[in-house]
């Protein structure tokens, strides 16, 4: 249904997506509230969301390829499985956000926020984290094989191997 690069608001985005439609590739959406939305399932591949909310949104298993989803806010939500693979994350904030068994590989990260983040299973291999706040973030199981951790803020970090890493070493 979606064409590459169709523009829609939330009201015509979420009428689709209660239809069945689950690729939304390249879609543009005009509205930065987002807060809460439910697109699980959906295929939001190279997608441009800069400066939007959402906060609490429930995105399961959403494919966000080569998205740039860049100083947005994903405080809370529920990102549990997602395919984030080439996104361009950068200071985006994931505070108390659901990332278990998430792909990070050659996703961009500057300065981003995990703050209490549950990253149990994620793979985080090759991925600059340099300047991320992990405190109290879980990456229990997460492969950190190859990823950049300098300048990384740790503080009662669950490590992979379940250790906790009390503060920066």
């Amino acid at each position: 249904m979606s064409k590459y690069k169709i523009a829609m608001n939330k009201k015509q985005l979420l009428s689709s997506y209660a239809t069945g439609e689950r690729k939304f590739v390249g879609i543009k959406i005009s509205e930065f509230d987002l807060y809460g939305i439910n697109l699980s399932g959906a295929d939001l591949s190279d997608i441009k969301l800069e400066e939007f909310d959402l906060a609490r949104a429930i995105l399961r298993g959403v494919i966000l390829r080569h998205a740039k989803l860049t100083d947005s806010c994903l405080d809370s939500a529920d990102l549990t499985g997602a395919d984030f693979r080439g996104a361009n994350l950068r200071w985006s904030s994931f505070n108390c956000a659901n990332l278990t068994e998430v792909d990070l590989r050659e996703a961009t990260f500057e300065s981003n926020s995990f703050y209490k983040a549950s990253l149990i299973g994620a793979n985080l291999q090759g991925v600059d984290l340099r300047d991320a706040n992990l405190q109290e973030a879980n990456l229990s199981g997460a492969n950190l094989e190859g990823a950049i951790l300098a300048k990384v803020t740790f503080g009662n970090t669950i490590m992979p191997d379940g250790s906790i890493r009390a503060e920066n070493d």
